[in-house]
Formats: structure tokens, C-alpha cells, sequence
């Protein structure tokens, strides 16, 4: 863990576009202001997911982890969609539909839910479709099954992200790990729950 901090800390202070953020679908480049740096949330995404306090070089703490994370995805993926890697599972989604698999506001109030500020297209429940279809697993696109999956997963982990930087009050978290090394296109999930 001393190094994943290290390391993190090093490109945050050292690498000018290191960080960046995902709106609406655009990636941009966050400046990094050295002088308010720390604390932050560091959420590590690999098999599972650890998520650290960081108050500075070398003065660091995991404060919560989860089991569900990048190898849940892999291994649900591989089994509900028949791909051989995670990958293949990525590009996969990138083809998907998830309205297709996901129970959205919209499948149980006929739109909005603007009593309590919900958009139509608000996911309700991840995989909430099949359970009032008559369908086979086979009557499915691997491709809407594998967004969402990835949908689940990536919103899953940012909200305990978000819970985590409210409860320890930081105002900044920033993610890393294999499930997301070089997936630009996925990170924009984490952002959106």
C-alpha cells in the first residue's frame, strides 16, 4: 500500500495531466494545486477495492475496502457474456445498450419522478428488467449485459467513494487501479452515480 500511495502522490505533484475528470461524456484535465493536495480519497480498483485516507507523504490510512470491484465485473462478465478477457468484456459494453438489461425510473412511473427529483432515465435498478421478462439469458446482447455490469460495478464503487469523502469530510477523491489503467471510457461511470 506504501507504494500505490507513493506513487499516486508522486504523479499528482509531479505529472501536469495526471488527473482529469469525466462531464457528460468529456474528459478534462484537473490542475492539481500542490499547496491543497492533501487530504484526499485514494480508491484503488483492482480484483476488489481499497479506499485510503491520504494526509500527506508517507501518512496514509485504508479506512474502508469492498469485494465488489474490477474482479467482480471480470468474473460475472466472463460467465454471463462468454468473453475470455476483461478487455474483450470492455470493448464489448462500449457496444452496449443497458436500458435493455436495467430497470430505469421511466420502466416503473412512465417518466420522471419529479416528486423527489428523479429523471426518467435514472437507472432503478441494475438487472432490473429480466425479473419481469420471460426471457433466457440467450435472449440478451452480451454487449447490453457487459455495460450493464460495468454500470453497476462503477456505480457501486463511487458511491461508497462519495460516502467515504462525506463522512471523512475531503473534498477530493481520485480513483486508480487496474480496472480503470488506460479505460478513459469507463473512468465517465464512476462520475455519473
Amino acid at each position: 500500500m506504501n507504494c500505490l500511495v507513493s506513487g499516486a502522490n508522486f504523479l499528482l505533484k509531479t505529472i501536469s495531466h495526471e488527473a482529469f475528470t469525466h462531464v457528460k461524456g468529456q474528459k478534462t484535465f484537473v490542475q492539481i494545486d500542490q499547496n491543497d493536495l492533501f487530504p484526499y480519497l485514494l480508491v484503488n480498483i483492482g480484483s476488489g477495492v481499497s479506499i485510503i485516507k491520504v494526509d500527506g507523504d508517507g501518512k496514509y490510512e485504508r479506512v474502508r475496502g469492498a469485494n465488489v470491484g474490477g474482479g467482480t465485473y471480470c468474473g460475472l462478465g466472463m460467465l454471463l457474456t462468454k468473453c475470455k478477457s476483461f478487455d474483450e468484456l470492455l470493448e464489448l459494453s462500449q457496444r452496449g445498450d443497458n436500458t435493455e438489461i436495467d430497470m430505469l425510473v421511466k420502466d416503473i412511473y412512465g417518466g420522471d419522478y419529479s416528486k423527489i427529483g428523479l429523471p426518467a432515465n435514472t437507472i432503478a435498478s441494475s438487472f432490473g428488467k429480466p425479473v419481469s421478462e420471460n426471457k433466457e439469458l440467450d435472449d440478451y446482447r452480451p454487449e447490453d449485459i457487459s455495460l450493464s455490469l460495468l454500470r453497476t460495478v462503477s456505480y457501486n464503487v463511487g458511491q461508497i467513494a462519495y460516502l467515504n469523502a462525506l463522512r471523512l469530510e475531503l473534498k477530493s477523491i481520485f480513483f486508480g487501479g487496474f480496472f480503470i489503467r488506460g479505460h478513459a471510457y469507463h473512468g465517465h461511470h464512476l462520475l455519473c452515480c
